[in-house]
């Protein structure tokens, strides 16, 4: 059983020991991975400016998420795309043509948001757009540009990410401190046995929340997913 966490970023593979593990991804994006295009806003997951890109098997395709109420420890295993990651793609080349960004704080997180979209179609509709971007909130420019952007992208001339990058880490057992990530149900089982005031997560929106807001901290954590 591994005691550390690992996760690619990028394409590169990144190894978190120790307490660092319930650091949340968005903050060890910006302080120690030096990807400050992540932007941390409301910590609470509404508002989008903290949007990556996350896979966790070769059989999934990358999918926003809010990196502010996610800790490293449910990274485990995953493979995770930032805006730099993407480089100058067409939905930033179209941001750029239809005036889509004012004060720009939220725009990185409607690019990747809007990235995630073309993984799997070459065109959106309106109603996809407005759909897919539900979760981006901008509070200056209006979103009638950004919908313009995003009808205008050509997805044929945006590699897939899927082929960017391939390679998704192993995802098996992992404890590290009072974090474990079973594989099995018995081992669940025995963890919460042993740990009776353990902390249940599976998506975490709500303990995320207590860990930037509350300051949080669980006594041990069992991870489902």
């Amino acid at each position: 059983m591994r005691d550390f966490i690992h996760f690619d970023i990028n394409g590169k593979t990144h190894e978190i020991r120790g307490s660092a593990a319930f650091t949340t991804l968005a903050n060890w994006l910006r302080y120690s991975a030096g990807a400050t295009g992540t932007k941390i806003v409301c910590e609470e997951g509404d508002c989008g400016a903290c949007t990556v890109l996350v896979r966790r098997s070769a059989d999934e395709e990358f999918k926003p998420v809010n990196s502010c109420i996610l800790t490293l420890a449910q990274m485990d295993g995953a493979s995770i795309v930032t805006v730099e990651g993407l480089g100058m793609n067409a939905v930033q080349q179209s941001m750029i043509v239809h005036h889509g960004a004012q004060c720009g704080y939220c725009t990185p997180g409607f690019v990747v948001a809007m990235s995630g979209m073309f993984e799997c179609c070459d065109r959106v509709t309106e109603a996809e757009v407005r759909d897919g971007l539900t979760g981006n909130l901008c509070r200056c420019t209006g979103y009638e540009p950004i919908i313009k952007a995003a009808l205008a992208v050509d997805g044929k001339s945006m590699p897939k990410l899927r082929d960017v990058y391939p390679a998704v880490p192993p995802n098996d057992a992992v404890r590290v401190g009072r974090f474990f990530s079973p594989t099995t149900l018995a081992d669940a089982v025995q963890f919460k046995a042993a740990n009776p005031g353990c902390t249940i997560v599976q998506g975490a929106t709500d303990v995320g929340v207590w860990i930037t807001k509350r300051n949080f901290t669980a006594p041990a954590m069992l991870f489902l997913a």
